[in-house]
């Protein structure tokens, strides 16, 4: 490993010392298929291309990136039916979308990604096992979840009803704890209730 980073650090060395020409430069930049790989692999030519004014001409075989616009990046945006799909084969036209907050004006003709999965429920079980909290499951299976709450499919992450507290169900929860803070922490509907109803002295006396 020693003796190949000496091998490269000599190789370096000479190729600093190497006097370009016109021809040695344009050879050397025929190797490359854009400025930004050239410019780091091949400074000191890169360098005698620009002070002889011959840079232009000495990269223009080379990739040049489009530069995109609003109505480039719309028109180019209208080839594709989804986000996935746009953002693999147009990258340049989508990240100018992204950066300049156009997402929902140029997608709106797209099918959303979870539309185009067919789900069941033994697709949705090895989803759902995938993930340990609803929040990492929204945020990474949108669509999974869409289809559960669409087909009422019961899951540890399916929408659950809020309970209606009243008078007595609140006593009676309120009777499961030993302290406030154990009562709030476990029981946020009931706690709420109690507090709004100003019966906080009642309902928790027997708390610490």
């Amino acid at each position: 490993m020693i003796w190949e980073n000496e091998e490269k650090d000599i190789s370096e060395f000479y190729k600093e010392k190497t006097k370009w020409d016109y021809k040695s430069v344009k050879a050397e930049a025929l190797k490359y298929n854009d400025k930004t790989t050239f410019n780091k692999k091949a400074r000191t030519a890169q360098q005698w291309a620009i002070k002889n004014g011959l840079y232009e001409e000495i990269t223009s075989h080379m990739f040049k990136p489009k530069r995109w616009d609003y109505e480039s990046t719309k028109k180019e945006a209208l080839k594709y039916n989804s986000k996935k799909e746009f953002k693999e084969n147009s990258k340049g036209a989508s990240n100018w979308m992204y950066q300049h907050n156009k997402t929902e004006e140029f997608t709106k003709h797209m099918t959303p990604a979870y539309k185009n999965l067919k789900w069941t429920p033994e697709s949705i079980e090895l989803e759902i096992a995938k993930y340990k909290t609803k929040k990492e499951f929204l945020a990474n299976a949108r669509g999974a979840y869409h289809w559960i709450i669409k087909n009422k499919y019961p899951s540890k992450f399916s929408v659950k009803k809020r309970k209606k507290w009243d008078y007595e169900s609140a006593k009676k929860e309120a009777l499961k704890y030993k302290t406030k803070k154990e009562f709030l922490s476990n029981s946020i509907g009931a706690s709420n209730w109690i507090y709004r109803n100003k019966k906080t002295a009642e309902l928790t006396k027997h708390m610490k």
